[in-house]
């Protein structure tokens, strides 16, 4: 619920039913199913989506559709336990 006013002095908490926190023009957001049931959290900054956490918890940084605990996409990081442990061997 959130504190509102009715413009005459009058304060009383009522409900707010919304699926996203945006900033004045929209092009920056924070959305939580973007469609029905999808169960996911999008980040999006300049009108592009730039960070999801899916269904099982999955977060994706450039990518929508993260296959890892972390996955960042376009030559970022993308790792799993095996994969760390051997990238970390590469060093």
């Amino acid at each position: 619920q959130v504190l509102t006013t009715d413009g005459n002095n009058g304060l009383f908490f009522s409900t707010i039913s919304t699926n996203s926190i945006e900033d004045a023009d929209a092009d920056t957001k924070i959305q939580v199913e973007e469609s029905a049931d999808e169960d996911k959290i999008r980040f999006d900054t300049g009108g592009n989506e730039r960070m999801i956490i899916d269904n099982v918890g999955n977060v994706g940084i450039g990518t929508s559709t993260p296959a890892f605990a972390l996955d960042v996409a376009n030559g970022g990081l993308r790792t799993n336990e095996e994969q760390l442990t051997f990238l970390l061997a590469l060093i």
